[in-house]
């Protein structure tokens, strides 16, 4: 077969915290270029992988990516909604070369948004879906000058404009555990905190608000694949500065034979390399896998629980309770693992009010100061992909050029998607969170506390003085006292406090 030269690289993420300073984001690396430049070089390509890290500096210009590209005929480019913005400058770049390669981009936004990319972008090529199977096929039809038609999962200029066929098929676990491994040995050092390391696809449950793809559809790697990419991570990890594994599952505590199996593979193949992880509080009140989790040397274990009411979690679809989430922490808590449990909530659903947002608010925190865990509050952030994106997008409330831009200090895309809110209650609100945290000084490892606020949306400054709590009709100081205690539910209010 006729390799291409190909290079693989990622829009860079951005983090941007509370003094609004846009900073590269460095906890984990883009795993696709690194799984995919795999793939394509077992496929007989010759593959470059450009980490974002390489040209963060030059954003402003792409000039070092533009010296990457020489001598490459096809550049692959993964972008997701958060990185799109600055995908779009990046993609510009690339155009600009000469001689000019096939722009190929996939990832979560470029698959529910393809022929808008190719509408406003001067990408060739969108991959749609999972590109394992898809881009090795794309790339030899190109070497071998082919038409494009037959390869499902493609969308593509067209003689009348974007043409796409049909989507691919998902992979199968079979063809999951005959992947090769990711090339973490070309992970620049010390950029990244941990080393990723994939155990299962996809997730059983299917969440309003969640824009991954592959929903209700969980497709588990064989144990002896996620050891074998355990062992690749372990030697990896001299490249990070945490010096941890952490696993990108949805699903990780789905199925306790699994955590049990996974826990004896750590102790034998990592013993004390520290992991993280996500799991479901309903998971966590298995005692197979409580006490997996317990031998593991956990850095930390998020738990999303997005709503703190029943029916908020009702209309998420998060399938699970109150009452069991606090079950949860109370697992947990006896189980020793509360420092490195970290729950984590939304608000700002379309349907809640002040008193559905604060009833979260008050929630997190009690839940927290009760059993010692961390949590984490953060505005919804509506996302191509999820199902209230595309309620709000079929009432022409939200669309995929809203995307196109950074969404920081993009009030009207925030009041769009967020109705229920104007400037001074989603300023009253986070003042709220931070008046309940110094509330309960006991909790010594609160956490990000609608900290995650300014990564996403940068409220203009009102002019006022006075603080948002006030000037919406609240009492600031009562925030600490009644009108706390009186938004939590029955189970956490046992003691007439909530507390401990």
């Amino acid at each position: 077969m006729n390799g291409l030269r190909v290079l693989f690289t990622a829009a860079p993420g951005v983090a941007i915290p509370a003094g609004g300073t846009v900073l590269p984001e460095e906890n984990l690396p883009p795993s696709a270029i690194y799984a995919l430049g795999a793939v394509l070089e077992a496929a007989g390509h010759s593959c470059t992988v450009l980490d974002p890290s390489r040209f963060w500096h030059d954003v402003s210009t792409f000039s070092a990516l533009q010296r990457a590209v020489d001598g490459h005929e096809v550049v692959c480019v993964s972008a997701n909604v958060a990185t799109w913005p600055l995908a779009i400058p990046l993609i510009r770049a690339l155009a600009a070369c000469r001689p000019r390669p096939r722009i190929v981009v996939g990832g979560l936004h470029p698959t529910y948004c393809a022929d808008h990319v190719l509408a406003t972008t001067e990408a060739d090529i969108v991959v749609r879906g999972e590109g394992e199977r898809t881009l090795p096929r794309l790339l030899q039809a190109l070497a071998d000058e082919e038409r494009l038609e037959a390869i499902p999962g493609l969308t593509f200029r067209g003689e009348h404009g974007p043409a796409s066929t049909p989507d691919a098929a998902p992979l199968t676990p079979e063809e999951l555990d005959a992947l090769p491994p990711p090339l973490w040995e070309r992970l620049p050092e010390k950029v990244y905190s941990f080393i990723p390391v994939e155990a299962s696809r996809g997730c059983r449950f299917g969440c309003t608000f969640c824009s991954i793809q592959h929903k209700h559809n969980w497709r588990p790697l064989a144990v002896e694949q996620v050891a074998r990419r355990v062992r690749q991570g372990v030697r990896a990890l001299s490249r990070v500065r945490l010096r941890a594994l952490m696993f990108s599952d949805d699903c990780f505590t789905t199925d306790p034979e699994r955590v049990r199996l996974i826990a004896d593979l750590l102790e034998r193949e990592a013993p004390s390399t520290a992991v993280a992880m996500e799991g479901r509080a309903t998971d966590v009140l298995q005692p197979s896998v409580l006490e997996g989790l317990a031998r593991m040397p956990i850095e930390f274990l998020q738990i999303g629980v997005e709503c703190g009411y029943d029916e908020g979690l009702r209309r998420v679809g998060k399938g699970v309770t109150v009452e069991q989430v606090v079950a949860s922490a109370h697992a947990l808590h006896r189980g020793g693992l509360q420092r490195v449990v970290k729950y984590s909530y939304i608000v700002g659903f379309p349907w809640e009010g002040w008193n559905e947002m604060a009833r979260t608010v008050a929630f997190a925190v009690s839940l927290a100061s009760r059993y010692g865990n961390r949590c984490q509050i953060a505005w919804l952030m509506v996302a191509p992909g999820s199902a209230i994106y595309d309620t709000m997008a079929a009432r022409g409330l939200v669309g995929p050029s809203d995307f196109d831009g950074p969404s920081v200090e993009h009030w009207e895309l925030f009041r769009r998607v967020h109705p229920a809110l104007d400037e001074t209650r989603a300023e009253a609100l986070r003042e709220y969170a931070h008046l309940l945290r110094q509330g309960v000084p006991w909790v010594g490892a609160l956490g990000g506390v609608f900290e995650p606020l300014a990564r996403y949306y940068r409220l203009p400054d009102s002019g006022h003085d006075q603080p948002a709590a006030m000037r919406c009709g609240g009492n600031a100081s009562g925030w600490g006292g009644h009108t706390f205690w009186g938004q939590l539910p029955p189970v956490l209010r046992q003691d007439g406090h909530g507390g401990q």
